[in-house]
């Protein structure tokens, strides 16, 4: 092969392979696509800058090499046999190393990365020692990755859990933890609380609406939001799709059947106190109920049409409902609510 002046390119990386092997030694900048080797490349963000590998390759060392479809891989070298004809490769992000490939398979070196303005050497050992880290954790991430994908799939189960967790604490702040009274108790004039307020100046009864208010918040927004992830997994089983199902907004059904679930628990609670005489019914209590189901519904119908991405949506959704079940919890030790 005749040595030519090198040079820099900006080119696609078939097409430089192709330069190399008609006898023009040239240094190429290429921009990775795909995550097997975050957080070093950043897919689609980060270019990396590529060279022959004619020279000895070592552990550690990250290289291009072409798989047996025929595709272009940047992964970093794993292992390499004794007689240095045979490389095995481990892309630092993931699960299981990749098959053992011919060195002659083995066309490029990645010596450095661009971020920016940033520029990240991989021709050093101190970049090399990477190989020494990154396969030890893969266990870890395939946990990760397999509880990920697992949640992905049962994201309906885990959203109903919660919200019957997040129900249940309700009914026993309401309900459960109060002593039984001596008679039945009701008060069906509506909006009584507020004609209250507004005439005695009584602030407890906004109190009492607030927190009527807000304790059904997160009913309805994790209603809402698995009755979706319900009619997804619905339809996942309909078409025997194994990949994920993207995220779909909020219907007109999704909301009614969230707000028949918020103003039918607020009865089943209130109808509790009547009848066990541990409280007062009150058609307010129902409306304002109601009220917070709607403001969840709202919230899930605006996340769902301003994040796109079911993953994104479905940690919101989970951490809403730990934060929710959480701040339950707190309210009923401090204040004892």
């Amino acid at each position: 092969m005749e040595n030519k002046d090198i040079k820099t390119i900006n080119i696609h990386i078939d097409e430089w392979l192709k330069l190399t092997q008609s006898g023009v030694y040239t240094v190429a900048r290429v921009t990775p696509t795909g995550n097997s080797m975050w957080p070093l490349i950043r897919s689609c963000r980060d270019q990396i800058e590529v060279r022959p590998a004619n020279r000895e390759l070592m552990l550690g060392d990250v290289v291009v090499f072409k798989r047996a479809d025929g595709r272009s891989v940047v992964h970093r070298v794993y292992k390499i046999s004794e007689d240095g004809q045979r490389v095995q490769t481990f892309g630092d992000n993931c699960i299981y190393p990749d098959a053992p490939v011919k060195r002659e398979d083995v066309y490029g070196l990645a010596t450095k990365v661009f971020r920016g303005k940033r520029v990240i050497d991989l021709d050093c050992e101190k970049a090399r020692e990477a190989i020494n880290v990154y396969p030890k954790y893969a266990g870890v991430r395939r946990a990760v990755y397999g509880a990920r994908g697992t949640a992905a799939r049962h994201a309906d189960v885990i959203l109903w859990v919660l919200l019957g967790i997040y129900a249940f604490g309700v009914l026993y702040l309401t309900f459960l933890c109060r002593t039984s009274g001596t008679e039945m108790r009701y008060n069906l004039e509506p909006l009584w609380e507020i004609k209250k307020l507004l005439e005695d100046g009584d602030k407890a009864f906004g109190t009492y609406i607030r927190q009527n208010i807000m304790l059904f918040i997160p009913i309805g927004f994790l209603a809402c939001a698995a009755v979706g992830e319900t009619n997804v997994a619905s339809e996942r089983r309909e078409t025997c799709a194994r990949k994920a199902m993207p995220g779909r907004e909020v219907d007109i059904k999704d909301a009614l059947i969230a707000l028949a679930i918020g103003i039918g628990w607020s009865l089943i609670i209130e109808f509790s106190q009547l009848i066990f005489k541990r409280g007062l019914f009150e058609t307010d209590d129902i409306m304002n109920n109601a009220i917070g189901t709607v403001i969840g519904i709202l919230a899930a119908v605006l996340l769902a049409r301003f994040v796109k991405s079911r993953k994104v949506r479905l940690m919101i959704t989970v951490i809403c409902a730990f934060l929710a079940i959480a701040t339950a919890v707190w309210a009923k030790f401090k204040y004892g609510v």
